[in-house]
């Protein structure tokens, strides 16, 4: 405050209609007309009335008032319920902004070299947006800043799960018509998962659960190629896509030429074995798996 007019030398006081700590004198004395400066701190949010009284030499006093607004500390603090994040995956932080003065500028640094710059913002619940890089510790530092230059800072660490991947695990890369097992694996993202396999020309499997494998057995009714597709989502929406090549052989099959067949009784009798298609007159019969084609006793 400005003290002048009057007789100097003047007695001046500070007086509140709410308690303030004070960090300088609340009463003293000035030679001449001069500027007087008091610092404090308020006990309390809300709106505070101080009134300066001045005397001069003759007793002649003056008073004037003026009123100071104290808000709350500026806080950032993250909710505790912090969403599980997935690599690859959107996902949004809550933040709760309260005290100081809005708008508030808030920035986001990530221990995976990310930095988000927000606002800004007008307090409340504030999303901070992020896209996990790597899995593993995920760690947060905040700093927030409002109208008036205050800030604050916090930071919390969030558990980071590997990107959804899913596998087609086949004993082999061709099988003959008929039933083939088989494992899907799923790997990384959050269980439970779902998924289906479809099988070109044949059936589609679906299967959930929490495990990481799941073993399936297709019946495969005819040969060809085959493409198998795996689809997989998992507890956090996230999908995972794999695909995976499938020849089927037909079975092996039986004839008898008995075109030119002259057997006498109690001689033994001659086959002959092939596979996949019939025989072409005069080549040799293709061999099969396990047995040579040939003829046998």
């Amino acid at each position: 405050g400005t003290v002048y007019g009057g007789q100097a030398p003047y007695q001046w006081w500070l007086s509140f209609s709410s308690p303030v700590t004070a960090w300088s004198p609340e009463r003293g004395s000035l030679s001449g007309a001069g500027t007087l400066s008091f610092r404090g701190t308020l006990g309390s949010a809300g709106t505070v009335l101080a009134t300066l009284s001045v005397q001069d030499a003759l007793g002649a006093n003056a008073s004037s008032s003026f009123s100071i607004t104290g808000v709350e500390p500026l806080t950032a603090t993250f909710l505790r319920l912090l969403p599980t994040a997935e690599v690859g995956l959107p996902v949004s932080f809550p933040l709760l902004l309260a005290g100081g003065t809005p708008p508030y500028r808030v920035e986001v640094q990530g221990s995976d070299g990310v930095s988000v710059p927000l606002g800004p913002a007008p307090g409340g619940l504030l999303e901070v947006p992020w896209v996990p890089r790597a899995a593993g510790p995920l760690a947060l530092f905040v700093s927030v800043e409002d109208a008036h230059g205050f800030q604050a800072q916090t930071n919390t660490t969030v558990p980071v799960a590997p990107a959804l991947n899913g596998i087609i695990e086949l004993p082999t890369s061709a099988t003959d018509v008929g039933p083939v097992a088989l494992s899907l694996d799923v790997e990384g993202g959050i269980p439970p998962y779902a998924g289906t396999l479809n099988v070109s020309g044949g059936p589609t499997v679906s299967f959930s659960g929490p495990g990481g494998t799941f073993p399936e057995t297709l019946d495969l009714p005819a040969p060809g190629s085959l493409t198998l597709s795996l689809r997989v989502t998992d507890a956090l929406g996230a999908r995972a896509f794999s695909s995976s090549s499938l020849t089927v052989h037909p079975l092996p099959q039986v004839a008898l030429d008995l075109s030119s067949l002259k057997v006498d009784v109690g001689e033994a009798l001659q086959a002959s074995l092939w596979s996949g298609e019939a025989p072409v007159p005069g080549k040799r019969p293709a061999s099969t798996s396990g047995m040579g084609a040939g003829r046998y006793r």
